[in-house]
């Protein structure tokens, strides 16, 4: 038995004999974060890309 996200679902069940059942509603989920050094010479970008991402989770 595995729990993958459902964008691996494709790459996952092309090449293997395996049976897919999906959770029914309510569905499972998680929350996923990013975490980086205030230090980070990257900060600024980083901290655009968080934007990016929550700005698409939203809808």
């Amino acid at each position: 038995v595995a729990l993958i996200p459902e964008m691996a679902v494709a790459i996952e069940t092309r090449s293997a004999a395996v049976s897919i059942a999906r959770f029914k509603p309510p569905r499972p989920a998680r929350t996923i974060g990013m975490i980086w050094r205030r230090s980070s010479p990257l900060a600024g970008q980083l901290g655009r890309i968080a934007e990016v991402v929550k700005r698409s989770a939203e809808g």
